[in-house]
């Protein structure tokens, strides 16, 4: 019987903790990229493709603003409040981050992140409620200011 593969996981952290078994781990795993490099990113772009539709089947499958179902994104509710600062998809995934985040189509995305960098420029809304900036951004991307 195999190793299942969180014994597997644990087996090689516990083996890369020695310097020497974490150059000859990074060595094996870099040629192996370099010898199959093609095959890697296909395998890799798949497995965003299936997280990023889960994620987005999760918040609703549509824009929170007008309701499109086309070029949706990801935007963070309180950008205060991300982890990272570049929201990769697996690690969006893995640690629950998606639930700070709504969707928004594109155009509505632009004209929201437009507005809220504006005002946080104009007003340093770093300390005002959630809901007041909120309310601040949909009025600004009311106007015709955008």
């Amino acid at each position: 019987m195999g190793w299942t593969k969180e014994q597997r996981r644990e087996y090689m952290r516990k083996y890369r903790l020695n310097p020497e078994n974490k150059k000859k781990a990074n060595d094996l795993s870099n040629k192996y990229y370099q010898d199959n490099k093609s095959k890697v990113l296909v395998n890799q772009r798949q497995r965003h493709k299936v997280l990023r539709e889960d994620l987005i089947e999760k918040l609703g499958s549509e824009c929170v603003k007008c309701g499109s179902k086309e070029n949706l994104e990801f935007n963070h509710i309180d950008p205060l409040d991300k982890t990272t600062e570049v929201c990769y998809t697996h690690l969006m995934a893995n640690t629950d981050e998606y639930k700070k985040c709504e969707l928004l189509c594109k155009t509505c995305h632009k004209k929201h992140t437009s507005a809220e960098n504006y005002l946080m420029r104009k007003y340093w809304l770093e300390n005002v409620s959630l809901e007041v900036r909120r309310q601040l951004i949909d009025e600004h991307t009311k106007s015709d200011a955008i």
